[in-house]
């Protein structure tokens, strides 16, 4: 969530820098808007498919990164890395 807002407050702002770009060339604006919504929708095509997948409810049923191609993957699990054991609050650990 944190990171759409932030998207969208910094997408209000270069929006009136990009519609200035007419000036320059007039349909920039629109090359810039429309190669930028084609750029989004293909990189949404990277997604992996959860479509009936049960949700993880621990740490422990993480997929970290199986999913993913290792150019878009910042959180892989690395070979031979253990997650240590949390105390959780009401004493179990994971």
């Amino acid at each position: 969530m944190g990171v759409a807002s932030m998207s969208a407050r910094i997408g209000g702002i270069v929006a009136p820098l990009i519609l200035d770009l007419d000036s320059v060339f007039g349909p920039l604006p629109l090359i810039v808007f429309g190669g930028l919504s084609i750029l989004a929708g293909s990189l949404a095509l990277l997604l992996p498919e959860t479509a009936g997948k049960p949700l993880a409810q621990l740490p422990e049923d993480m997929d970290y990164g199986k999913s993913c191609t290792d150019v878009f993957c910042f959180f892989k699990k690395k070979e031979g890395t253990n997650l240590e054991a949390v105390e959780l609050s009401n004493g179990r650990e994971l």
